[in-house]
């Protein structure tokens, strides 16, 4: 990113007080902490690029944060948040609330990320310098997004850059640094409250939730394109791109992620039978199944299964 890197590292407490998840800079992974240039409501900015496929982190949640993340590149990166899967593209934001447990599911190789940590104010506290007034305005358009998935755009992706730029630039004077990395950050807040108001909340993004929901609830249902197209009143055609918007794949890419998301599920429980398991999630065989499992997780579900006690974030 051209930035000089400084050393830093984050530990993420439990609401117990207990320590959770630290972040430490890495090759794969930039963290800063803005409370040292006067941005205390900051808690983590993050830069991650991941070079090699990842395993599923813990959940965990953020007490007190709303955690923002932007991606930049790769596809295939999905989140739980409150036992429901987060699905997002290249150029998509996702928002979580605090308190919220959720964790990464899906790491695919290749992936870049800006992420931060927004702490709300405590009692008698103001973000970014603001009156109460509008401090408590910004806290709560920050809880209450309309959508929680949206769009970012390239304008966001600068001033997240432009954090870690003027955090590392020793050329300002101090009290000037601060100005300018203040008004960085309350344009960037102000700018993702705007790109998720402005998001795209039409009736059709409604059916075309529903259709998600439902192929997460009943991953071995048949869904036909055409029967789906119906549903949600677009054509064929057109449902590929509505789709993809929304879920972050194409109906036939999601609905594979469903099944091998009940299928890791399953796997983990005694007794189960991969052949069985392959018929009730709709896979042509057994040898299809483990096929598309092996290609998804990099195991085939025997190997997964004599796994399970490594896999200690299944649920």
């Amino acid at each position: 990113m051209g930035m000089t890197m400084k050393s830093t590292s984050k530990t993420v407490m439990q609401s117990d007080g207990r320590p959770l998840i630290e972040y430490k800079d890495s090759p794969e992974m930039r963290v800063i902490d803005l409370a040292t240039d006067g941005l205390p409501s900051f808690s983590v900015l993050g830069f991650t690029r991941f070079r090699s496929m990842q395993r599923e982190d813990e959940e965990h949640v953020h007490d007190g944060c709303v955690e923002i993340v932007y991606c930049l590149r790769g596809g295939g990166l999905a989140f739980s948040s409150r036992g429901q899967e987060v699905q997002f593209k290249p150029g998509q934001m996702f928002v979580s609330r605090p308190d919220e447990p959720h964790h990464l599911l899906s790491i695919p190789k290749g992936v870049l990320l800006y992420w931060c940590l927004f702490r709300l104010p405590r009692q008698g506290e103001c973000v970014l310098g603001l009156d109460a007034t509008d401090s408590r305005w910004l806290s709560r358009q920050l809880l209450d997004m309309p959508r929680r998935l949206f769009d970012g755009n390239d304008g966001l992706r600068r001033l997240f850059q432009r954090l870690f730029e003027l955090h590392d630039d020793t050329a300002f004077k101090p009290h000037v640094r601060r100005l300018l990395m203040r008004n960085a950050a309350m344009n960037l807040l102000l700018g993702i409250v705007d790109a998720s108001n402005s998001a795209p909340s039409h009736l059709s993004d409604m059916r075309i939730e529903q259709v998600l929901q439902e192929m997460r609830s009943n991953p071995g249902g048949t869904y036909r394109l055409d029967d789906i197209a119906e549903a949600t009143g677009h054509s064929a055609t057109s449902l590929n791109t509505l789709f993809k918007r929304v879920a972050g794949l194409p109906p036939h890419a999601f609905l594979l992620h469903c099944r091998i998301a009940r299928a890791k599920e399953e796997l983990v429980k005694p007794g189960c039978s991969i052949a069985s398991l392959a018929w009730q999630l709709g896979f042509r065989s057994s040898r299809h199944f483990s096929a598309q499992f092996k290609a998804v997780t990099g195991k085939l579900p025997s190997k997964w299964q004599q796994g399970t006690e490594n896999n200690n974030c299944i649920k």
